[in-house]
């Protein structure tokens, strides 16, 4: 009599295409967590570790899945880890991980469902090939994945980490200076009285930059005899064209015999700004 053919039911067959699907979007899960670090330690967020550690856990996890769901072919062990790895990589990742949990989650109670080997009745246990555990072509799969994944990643962390030291590296001589009071030339000023009587300090500036200003503006202290700052004025205009003098007017706040106080004056230029 003639055996019968054997027809194997590996569990893997059952949850492959969840662990594949899953794991990849489990690392893009740890890579968002990754990036989110680099993000907040350039904008001084505080236990950006936690982020790390985070996409640390999620990638490995996600790694751990594909191998349960198309490696492992005892049934027990490879659904077992592919649930555990879905629930690590939602704890690690929240919401970022949910379609990796639901993914890792069908597949692993699709094989812990998946039926046992069948045997023709009249074959005997020594001619009933018994399984290694490992399945060959899902170990090829696995490391096809891993390798095309690793190698995104590390490309865009590079990228990130590229962006980010351009981002925070030191000036150098070719780039433009930072605006400066010097930009404004105060060619001249004198200490005047308004029609109504009010104390104003008038004058002229010259934009000496090299090139147009969007804003500018210009602050008086007033002083008594004693030295004391009693008042501060300010004066500003807007597109003012390289070389182009502007006719400023600084007038005091001071009201009724606050203003015979006055005995002196300080005139500084405070912003400068470019288009």
């Amino acid at each position: 009599m003639k055996a019968k053919n054997i027809e194997s039911n590996s569990g893997t067959d059952k949850g492959f295409w969840p662990a594949i699907i899953g794991g990849i979007l489990g690392f893009l899960a740890g890579f968002v967590a990754y990036i989110l670090g680099g993000i907040g330690s350039v904008f001084g967020v505080a236990d950006i570790s936690l982020f790390y550690a985070s996409a640390a856990i999620a990638i490995i996890f996600s790694i751990t899945g594909i191998i349960s769901g198309t490696v492992i072919d005892r049934k027990n062990l490879a659904g077992g880890l592919m649930i555990f790895s879905g629930i690590m990589v939602l704890f690690a990742t929240s919401l970022y991980g949910l379609l990796t949990f639901i993914l890792f989650l069908i597949g692993g109670i699709r094989i812990l469902r998946s039926s046992e080997p069948e045997t023709s009745g009249g074959l005997n246990k020594k001619e009933v090939e018994t399984s290694s555990g490992i399945n060959k072509k899902g170990v090829v799969v696995v490391l096809f994945i891993i390798l095309v994944t690793a190698l995104g990643g590390v490309s865009l962390i590079g990228d990130f980490i590229e962006s980010g030291e351009t981002e925070t590296s030191p000036s150098t001589g070719d780039e433009e200076a930072e605006p400066s009071a010097d930009d404004l030339k105060i060619l001249e000023h004198e200490f005047a009285w308004t029609d109504y009587g009010n104390p104003v300090v008038q004058g002229t500036a010259q934009n000496v930059s090299g090139k147009e200003m969007s804003y500018v503006s210009i602050s008086v202290n007033f002083y008594d005899e004693d030295g004391v700052r009693i008042d501060r004025s300010f004066a500003n205009t807007s597109d003012l064209a390289d070389g182009e003098k502007w006719a400023f007017e600084v007038m005091s706040t001071l009201i009724g015999e606050k203003v015979e106080e006055i005995d002196s004056y300080e005139i500084n230029v405070d912003t400068v700004s470019f288009w």
